[in-house]
């Protein structure tokens, strides 16, 4: 028996599929060879691990926790055309009613008086500049 048949009588093995003469030579070629005794080490810990998860433990709960997802996907689709459709619409209104209630605030405030004010200060100041004495500076 070679390395190649091993890794396919190792798994039959694993499943009691080999008859007598079979198990003999996988047992033999297991004594030969050290790489394939470690890679049946290694299926035996695996087929052992699939063995423990394929057994489930009961969930009493699991039924009711099926029922309340079905339950909250219903009610999340009972609206799709809202969705779809009016949850675009509503948000695009809300970000224009944002704009104008921008626009009607910018134009409350008093600019136009506040660059009058401004203008009247500079041109205080540049008066008293030539009315000033310049030594006393």
């Amino acid at each position: 028996m070679n390395c190649r048949d091993f890794r396919i009588d190792i798994l039959n093995d694993l499943e009691n599929r080999l008859d007598t003469r079979q198990r003999l030579a996988l047992e033999k070629h297991l004594g030969d060879c050290k790489t394939c005794h470690a890679f049946s080490l290694k299926m035996q810990d695996f087929s052992r691990f699939v063995d423990r998860e394929k057994v489930a433990a009961f969930d009493p709960y699991m039924i009711t926790r099926i029922q309340a997802s079905m339950d909250a996907r219903d009610s999340s689709q009972r609206f799709p055309a809202f969705r779809r459709i009016l949850q675009p619409l509503l948000i695009v209104t809300l970000l224009l009613i944002m704009v104008y209630t921008g626009i009607v605030v910018g134009r409350g405030y008093a600019y136009q008086n506040s660059l009058n004010n401004d203008l009247e200060t500079e041109l205080f100041y540049i008066s008293d500049i030539h009315t000033a004495d310049y030594k006393s500076f």
